[in-house]
């Protein structure tokens, strides 16, 4: 099985590529700034090669199902009050990512109710997109 990005024929680009890209160091970044990244980016790594060796399956705390929803997410803390969600499917021998949100812990629980609503919506119409030109071309760029 292998992981692959989402990519959306509408926009150009990958939502979950370009998601993880803010995360990369730059060089105005401080050592600090460098690092906080670079363990982020480690962590979402090591989960996603995790639910790649186990075919997309949930597993634990890593990866689970979403009741009214047929993707599945992988849940990884940016830090204390903030928790990025990895949406994701399953395509025959492929793990596809379609989108990556920012959950709060703290602020405004009807924000952040509505916030993460639209996120699976959108996650959901690129899950349909997909599905629909699967077979006709490739809707999807490789997973590094």
């Amino acid at each position: 099985m292998k992981a692959v990005y989402y990519f959306d024929p509408f926009y150009q680009y990958c939502p979950v590529k370009k998601y993880l890209s803010q995360y990369k160091s730059n060089p105005q970044d401080s050592v600090g700034q460098r690092t906080k990244k670079e363990n982020l980016l480690v962590s979402i790594r090591s989960k996603i090669d995790f639910v790649v060796l186990n075919q997309g399956r949930q597993v634990g705390s890593i990866s689970k199902g979403l009741k009214e929803y047929s993707f599945f997410e992988i849940r990884t803390r940016k830090d204390q009050d903030v928790l990025i969600r990895i949406f994701y499917i399953r395509d025959c021998d492929k793990i596809v990512f379609l989108n990556a949100i920012e959950k709060s812990d703290k602020d405004n629980r009807k924000k952040d109710k509505r916030d993460m609503g639209a996120g699976l919506e959108k996650t959901e119409k690129y899950q349909n997109t997909y599905n629909k030109y699967k077979n006709t071309q490739k809707c999807y760029e490789e997973y590094i």
